[in-house]
C-alpha cells in the first residue's frame, strides 16, 4: 500500500510538473506571438491603390503591403501622406508614386525625356524608368535636403512632383517592397476574398 501511495503521489507530482511545463510553454508562445503581432502592425500596413496614376505597375483596386520602417530610395514605390501644404492639390489622404530623384539630385524633362544628374555629379543622363506614357516637360528641379522627387508611372495622368514640387522624406508613410508588387495579385485576391466573406 505504501509503495502504491508513493507511486500515485509521484505520478501526480509528475502530472502537475508536466501541466506547469505546458502552461509555461503556451505563455511563452503567446508572448512571442503577441510581440510578433505588435512588430508586424508597427512595421507594415496594408493599403489599397486608388486610381491609375501608377498603371500598369499598379492598378486601381490593387492591395499592397507597405513597410513603415524602410527609408525611401531612388526608384522605390512609396506611399505619401499628403502634407498640409498640398491639401488643395490632391484629393484623399495618401498618394502612391515612384521616387525618381533624392536629396542633392537635379532633374528636368525636355521633349518628354527625363534627365537626371545624381548628387555630386555634373552630367545629366536620360532616365530609363517605368514610365508607361509620355512625361510632360518640366524645368530643372534641384532636390533639397531631406526631400524626394516623385512621379507616377502613368505620366499622362499623374499629379506629382512635376506639378507640386518635391515632397519631404517625412511625408513618406511607407515604402512598398518589390515582393509586395510582384505578389499584388495574390494579396488582392485574398483580401477581397476575406472582405467578401466578412461582408466588407
Amino acid at each position: 500500500m505504501i509503495d502504491s501511495a508513493l507511486y500515485r503521489k509521484a505520478h501526480d507530482m509528475q502530472k502537475r510538473e508536466d501541466f506547469a511545463g505546458w502552461c509555461k510553454f503556451f505563455i511563452i508562445l503567446l508572448s512571442v506571438l503577441l510581440l510578433f503581432t505588435i512588430f508586424i502592425r508597427s512595421a507594415f500596413s496594408g493599403i489599397y491603390v486608388i486610381g491609375n496614376s501608377m498603371s500598369p505597375t499598379l492598378s486601381d483596386g490593387d492591395f499592397l503591403i507597405a513597410n513603415l520602417l524602410k527609408e525611401p530610395r531612388r526608384d522605390a514605390i512609396v506611399v505619401i501622406k499628403i502634407p498640409e501644404r498640398f491639401s488643395q492639390e490632391f484629393t484623399g489622404e495618401y498618394i502612391i508614386k515612384r521616387v525618381i530623384a533624392t536629396e542633392g539630385d537635379r532633374i528636368y524633362c525636355e521633349d518628354h525625356v527625363v534627365y537626371l544628374s545624381l548628387a555630386g555629379e555634373t552630367e545629366f543622363t536620360p532616365v530609363s524608368d517605368h514610365a508607361s506614357s509620355l512625361t510632360p516637360d518640366f524645368p530643372l528641379v534641384e532636390v533639397g535636403e531631406g526631400e524626394i522627387f516623385c512621379m507616377g508611372d502613368n505620366r499622362a495622368i499623374s499629379k506629382d512632383s512635376t506639378e507640386v514640387g518635391c515632397f519631404s522624406v517625412s511625408d513618406v508613410y511607407g515604402v512598398v517592397p518589390l515582393w509586395s508588387v510582384s505578389d499584388k495579385g495574390a494579396f488582392t485576391f485574398i483580401i477581397n476574398l476575406i472582405g467578401g466573406t466578412l461582408g466588407r
